[in-house]
């Protein structure tokens, strides 16, 4: 049988090895929430959590997570989702033939409906044989999903799934939780048909713990019954049971779920809403609409400070609210006077909420016969406010406290959080924490003291953490009157403050809602070089704008973002500036930060910039084709001007097609709105002792057309050179609105002498400062710079030929008798090949799969330049 069993497993997975299968694709994607981000067979022990959306919206995960089923036992799965109305299907690939038949694979399903996750079981026929097989779950919202979806938002995932033997001991059926208490509950299921000698084993958690096989049981039963007691009220538990046929054997654990119900609460009472889950209502809390607006959800870290699950309404543009929140029920005694405190806010500085506060005998409107306070106009509370009001009731019993929102209709959001119900404390905190002359490394706070001042004053507590203090934390300070002056701050840094009464020397208040403020920045403007800039020299200059107050500055650099193995906060003294003294390397990205200090106070949370140093020079012959837009050792900038240069490192150039027609194989920018202005900047070249011809082919159309057109009034492109590596620059071409510029290829040639070995060349090109009409689009195009010698072309009617184009090995020439060399560039602009006196067989079988540039430099001193694809 062992041997029957692993030949069945070995050929599976051979087969398997060999099947190709379709892949999914959601043209919608599933990066709205339409995904699976954990998708859990408890009871098989699988697990896969936190995968997010893949990638193309599939991720195939056949060699890397394996799920373990056994024929004809139902397993409960569950997938979670970011966003509702979302359909699941799991299907098997029983006969291995590459596809997922919808009658006889199918082996779960089940929708998400309004909530983030789905439910359901799959369960593997009794008929299928052990061995190894291919599990498809797909994700689709609004709709069934099929098993090669090429529609709508989803996402599929592929698992091996590893069928094993038909168990030996079979797991009960059909558990009914009943006479369900606050404390306990009575759980009854149906017995296999072979009963096991052993009884049932079961587990109960309220934690999710999910039991596996070794895990120790917690009751056992000798019928097809429990009662399990001493439960936690008002809580979530899951029941599993399984069948113990021997000493040794086991079935698979079943289960079912159950909430106990609710006890009234004593004070004090707290709710945060963190036990929710998204968007219901925590246990034994409830929401009930009664208008035709929307009802209270809970929803996580909806901002406005409010970062955590908050009790939030969501405006309906239709309709006005009518929604009521209603907490469990707290015993209360008669005579005592309590406290109800909370927070709230909203999220507009315009639109107005209302909400009412009240407490009464049942969680129901009509019962809530108590106000305790209506807020009539909410506006302009961007950040979470403490409120309290006290109330006495006239009888003991259980009270149930409500939030009735009635904003009008097409208002914005309120939110509420953090309800405590107590004794009215004798030690009452301040509230309206404010803030003010907050500068880089001071501020001053103040707040309203209680209607009793405390008798020995007040303790404060500051954090850069929004995280509250406790009663046992320890305060920053103290105060003796209702304001403190804070010094020693951090500049650049968000602070929150608690302040709590002392009213003697045993007795504190309970800490006050935070207040929360911004230090200044004390951070210097760096003014160059502009932020990720590339091309610079290898000694640059790192310019900053002086800071008032300032005493100096430091210097950090480094090769990683917030490295300093270059300068480690080297105090530079009270300059504005710094030059490299020894070159830095070539081509490579070097981060900094500039901090200014007065005093014992270094600036804080400064700017992390970049640049990138040029490349090293290039010795023609050189040709970028733009066959490979982001060539190596080409630059952008913006801004500026030819006569000042760059001012900024946006990227204005982009790669289409030439003239318009198809999409790539040439440099572009489009001229269309007001201080528009790009650079495209060369590699650095050695042009000493020579001379060199410059030569591209330009053209220029309308926007997004074949067409001819004109440049805008004072619109300009401009082609520059530099001998020192484009610290200045030299204009050797002008285009302006008098210029006729062909919307067709047009060849560009400059020759060049007396070059030096720090050579660059720029295109620049500026929409200018007036706003008319004209929209174009300026290409760029076979760039090269070559041997004044080399650049008289042969005659078209003696051009050469290169073939077959594309090649695999070997690429023929058409004439070869007057070729004295070749040379083969790559399209860097890098040399790969030379061949003196060649043959017209030339054998390229060494060179990797792309374009080329073969250079046929003939006996008369002229060359052909002409592009090849390796196939």
């Amino acid at each position: 049988m062992k041997k029957t069993y692993l030949l069945v497993l070995l050929f599976s997975a051979f087969w398997m090895s060999a099947q190709t299968y379709c892949t999914p694709n959601y043209p919608s994607g599933c990066s709205g929430g339409d995904q699976i981000n954990d998708f859990t067979i408890s009871s098989a022990g699988f697990s896969h959590l936190g995968t997010g959306c893949s990638t193309g919206s599939y991720g195939d995960f056949y060699s890397t997570n394996t799920v373990t089923l056994s024929p004809t036992i139902p397993y409960g799965f569950e997938v979670t989702h970011d966003y509702s109305g979302q359909y699941i299907k799991i299907w098997a690939d029983f006969n291995n033939d590459g596809t997922f038949d919808e009658a006889t694979e199918l082996i779960g399903s089940g929708n998400s409906g309004t909530a983030l996750t789905t439910t359901g079981t799959v369960t593997v026929p009794s008929t299928i044989a052990a061995g190894n097989y291919r599990m498809r779950v797909a994700d689709r919202w609004n709709t069934a999903p099929t098993s090669c979806d090429t529609a709508g938002y989803g996402e599929v995932h592929d698992y091996k799934l590893t069928v094993t033997a038909p168990p030996t001991c079979i797991a009960p059926s059909s558990l009914v939780a009943s006479g369900i208490t606050a404390t306990s509950v009575t759980v009854t299921w149906t017995a296999p048909s072979t009963v096991p000698a052993s009884g049932y084993d079961i587990f109960y958690s309220n934690t999710g713990v999910i039991p596996t096989s070794t895990t120790v049981p917690l009751l056992n039963s000798t019928t097809t019954s429990a009662t399990i007691t001493s439960l936690t009220p008002g809580s979530n538990y899951c029941v599993w049971v399984r069948s113990k046929c021997t000493a040794t054997n086991a079935s698979n654990w079943v289960n079912v779920c159950l909430q106990t119900n609710c006890v009234a609460a004593n004070v004090p009472y707290s709710l945060d809403f963190e036990s929710a889950v998204v968007p219901a209502m925590p246990i034994c809390t409830t929401a009930t609409n009664v208008g035709s607006g929307n009802n209270w959800v809970i929803s996580n870290n909806p901002g406005n400070g409010f970062a955590n699950k908050t009790l939030t309404y969501n405006y309906n543009w239709q309709n006005a609210a009518n929604a009521w929140f209603f907490t469990q029920g707290i015993n209360l005694v008669a005579g005592t006077t309590y406290r109800i405190k909370y927070s709230y806010g909203n999220n507009s500085d315009v639109y107005s909420e209302k909400m009412k506060v009240t407490y009464g005998t049942a969680a129901t409107p009509a019962s809530q016969t108590n106000v305790l306070h209506d807020y009539t106009n909410i506006v302009n509370v961007l950040t979470p406010v403490s409120d309290f009001y006290t109330f006495t009731p006239a009888t003991s019993g259980v009270y149930y406290f409500g939030f009735n929102v009635y904003s009008d209709a097409n208002m914005f959001n309120l939110y509420v959080d953090d309800i405590v119900v107590e004794v009215n404390p004798s030690c009452v905190e301040p509230t309206a924490i404010t803030t003010s002359a907050i500068t880089s490394f001071t501020a001053t706070a103040s707040w309203t003291a209680p209607a009793t001042a405390p008798a020995n004053g007040y303790e404060y507590y500051i954090s850069t953490s929004n995280t509250a203090p406790t009663a046992t934390t320890v305060a920053t300070g103290t105060a003796t009157a209702a304001t403190v002056n804070l010094s020693s701050l951090l500049s650049s840094t968000t602070y929150y403050i608690w302040v709590r009464s002392v009213c003697n020397s045993t007795t504190k208040s309970s800490w006050s809602s935070a207040a929360t403020f911004t230090t200044q920045t004390f951070c210097p403007t760096v003014t160059s070089p502009a932020n990720g800039i590339s091309g610079t020299s290898l000694t640059p200059t790192i310019s900053w704008n002086s800071m008032t107050g300032a005493a100096g500055y430091r210097l950090t650099v480094g090769t990683t973002s917030g490295g300093s193995d270059v300068l480690n906060n080297v105090d530079l003294g009270n300059v504005t500036s710094y030059v490299f003294s020894s070159p830095l390397l070539n081509n490579t990205t070097y981060y900094y930060t500039v901090n200014a200090y007065a005093g014992g106070s270094v600036s804080n949370n400064c700017s992390v910039r970049s640049f990138t140093t040029q490349c090293a020079a290039i010795t023609p012959s050189y040709t970028n084709d733009f066959s490979t837009f982001s060539t190596a050792c080409w630059n952008q900038a913006s801004g500026g001007s030819s006569a000042s240069g760059s001012s900024g490192a946006t990227a204005y150039w982009v790669e289409d097609g030439f003239a318009n027609v198809g999409f790539t194989g040439a440099a572009k920018i489009n001229l269309y709105t007001t201080d528009r202005t790009g650079w495209l900047i060369s590699p650095t070249f050695n042009l000493s002792g020579g001379s060199y011809t410059l030569t591209f082919d330009y053209a220029m159309t309308a926007w997004n057309t074949t067409t001819a057109s004109t440049l805008g009034s004072d619109d300009k492109i401009e082609v520059l050179m530099s001998n020192n590596n484009g610290a200045t620059w030299t204009s050797i071409q002008s285009w302006d609105a008098s210029s006729n510029i062909p919307n067709t290829s047009t060849a560009f040639s400059y020759n060049i002498t007396g070059g030096t070995n720090q050579m660059k060349f720029a295109i620049y090109a500026t929409d200018g400062t007036v706003d008319d009409l004209a929209d174009n689009d300026f290409f760029v195009d076979n760039f090269s710079i070559n041997s004044a010698l080399s650049t008289v072309e042969t005659s078209a009617k003696n051009k050469l030929q290169l073939y077959p184009n594309p090649f695999a090995d070997v690429i023929n020439i058409s004439d070869v008798k007057d070729v004295k060399s070749v040379s083969i560039v790559d399209v860097s602009g890098r040399l790969v090949k030379s061949i003196d006196k060649p043959s017209s067989t030339l054998q390229l079988r060494e060179l990797n799969s792309g374009m080329y540039v073969v250079i046929l430099n003939m006996n008369d001193g002229s060359k052909q330049n002409i592009k090849v694809i390796k196939k």
